[in-house]
């Protein structure tokens, strides 16, 4: 299966989780990374990421060449900012064309429930999100490793067995 990990980090969560699913499916790894940097501290960083998913602005990101139609699988592996997908990745996917790739999300947040994200996130692709496979993490830095591998192993078994998960 050829796959690609997409994933969007700002503080380390996520990049975590992305690094170590993809070492696992034997995917492609692409960083999302915007032109102008969000904050990283204080409340400029709550305001700025939630402002932007919020509202749904688009930040300028860095030329990344990936076609997203040529993968089997495309995992996008992000934060969740104030109940939506974070701002960067929905700059990369505007535009582009998934064709028939499979889609998953691995989604990292506070509390652990990205339900709403997912569902939101999936509807931008133009795909329903029962048919999505999700991952939500809860603090992915924080957790233990043992735990976090777990988690990251059994979806990358879901995500690779002859059913396809969720798909």
């Amino acid at each position: 299966m050829h796959a690609a990990v997409v994933y969007y980090s700002l503080e380390g969560n996520t990049r975590l989780a992305a690094q170590s699913l993809a070492s696992r499916l034997g995917a492609e790894l692409f960083e999302v990374e915007t032109v102008k940097p969000y904050p990283t501290h204080g409340l400029a960083k709550f305001f700025h990421g939630g402002k932007d998913s919020t509202f749904g602005r688009l930040p300028q990101i860095k030329p990344l060449t990936m076609d997203p139609s040529s993968y089997d699988l495309v995992v996008l592996a992000l934060p969740m900012w104030a109940g939506k997908a974070a701002a960067p990745i929905n700059s990369f996917i505007k535009g582009r064309q998934f064709g028939n790739a499979k889609v998953a999300f691995v989604i990292a947040s506070a509390s652990g429930d990205a339900t709403s994200c997912a569902k939101d996130l999936a509807g931008k692709l133009g795909r329903s999100v029962g048919n999505t496979a999700v991952l939500s993490l809860k603090d992915p830095a924080k957790m233990p490793r043992e735990e976090l591998g777990g988690q990251i192993d059994a979806f990358a078994k879901q995500l690779t067995s002859p059913a396809g998960g969720a798909f």
